[in-house]
């Protein structure tokens, strides 16, 4: 069997798609991409897919893909991600390592123009249960260093509910709020392991241009003129499609300092809760770190999500 190894050409988008597809079939663990994940993926700030994507041919057939996405750190480490798939037909054939070996050439040329200072990571994301990936990864001198959980929320029960505190109004998301947005998010993540300022042009691509972004699932607590907590929650027909469930994300959960302990968070979940399901969902979906310092896993149990599988996340160090 010979194994080509090439970078990613325009109109390889859809052989990537039924290569995930497949791998998803094979492996149940939902990890896998639709058209519009695909392209927001490759017109992310930081990634050229021609120089970052990489695929694996074996007879002319796709049978392994690897795309990379990095940005310059500001505060822990320079961070370059990977994420990728074998065919089901194709794997124990070596071409994972082929293409981890690809990915990490580009993590260090990516980073070498990089200021100095700070150390140099490739990093992987994968479900605990996933084996063969943990294995890859391990043969690669990759680390796992950090565990976190994907928790379910049943919205055909009944919802909690929980009062605002006093001097806080809990409204959707408007236009031209941007800035108060992503100020709040700052400020909720900086003590969060990994964290790394987000500029706006990341901010406004990961979330207000998503594909699937609706303001009026956005849950903002406001204090006058500052958001001191928020929900950004999302519903993705194309994942409600892949997994057969009508399922909600809530994509992020973060309340500011000075508002802390008052109850706004459980306020903050109650009326997401009520959201996605008015929004036609059966259930909610949320991660959430296995070590997150406020302890926010008891807060999610308080409201009714239960945990449903563990992901976790390796790294090595590039020279």
């Amino acid at each position: 069997m010979t194994i080509q190894l090439r970078n990613y050409q325009p109109g390889d988008e859809p052989a990537i798609l039924e290569l995930f597809k497949a791998a998803d079939e094979a492996d149940k663990a939902e990890r896998g991409l639709s058209a519009a994940d695909l392209q927001e993926w490759m017109t992310g700030p930081g990634v050229n897919p021609q120089t970052d994507f990489f695929v694996a041919e074996v007879n002319g057939t796709l049978a392994g893909f690897i795309g990379m996405d990095a940005m310059p750190g500001q505060c822990e480490a320079h961070k370059a991600f990977c994420n990728g798939v074998v065919h089901p037909n194709y794997r124990r054939q070596g071409i994972g390592t082929r293409l981890m070996q690809a990915a990490e050439t580009r993590a260090a040329e990516l980073m070498r123009g990089y200021p100095a200072g700070l150390p140099k990571w490739l990093i992987g994301f994968c479900r605990d249960s996933q084996t063969p990936v943990t294995a890859l990864f391990e043969s690669r001198s990759m680390k796992p260093v950090r565990y976190f959980f994907t928790m379910q929320r049943d919205l055909r029960t009944e919802l909690p509910t929980a009062p605002v505190p006093e001097g806080l109004v809990i409204r959707p998301f408007r236009a031209g709020e941007e800035e108060a947005a992503l100020a709040a998010f700052e400020e909720s993540f900086q003590d969060h392991w990994g964290y790394e300022p987000m500029p706006m042009k990341v901010f406004r691509h990961d979330y207000l241009d998503a594909p699937h972004f609706r303001p009026k699932l956005w849950a903002l607590a406001w204090d006058g003129n500052q958001v001191a907590g928020f929900n950004f929650n999302t519903v993705d027909p194309a994942y409600i499609e892949r997994v057969g469930r009508k399922e909600g994300i809530v994509a992020e959960v973060g309340v500011r300092q000075p508002w802390r302990k008052r109850g706004l968070a459980t306020a903050l979940l109650a009326r997401t809760l009520r959201l996605l399901r008015d929004a036609g969902m059966d259930y909610a979906l949320l991660g959430v770190d296995a070590e997150n310092p406020h302890q926010a896993g008891r807060l999610y149990e308080n409201v009714g999500f239960r945990e449903i599988r563990r992901n976790v996340s390796y790294r090595k160090e590039i020279e």
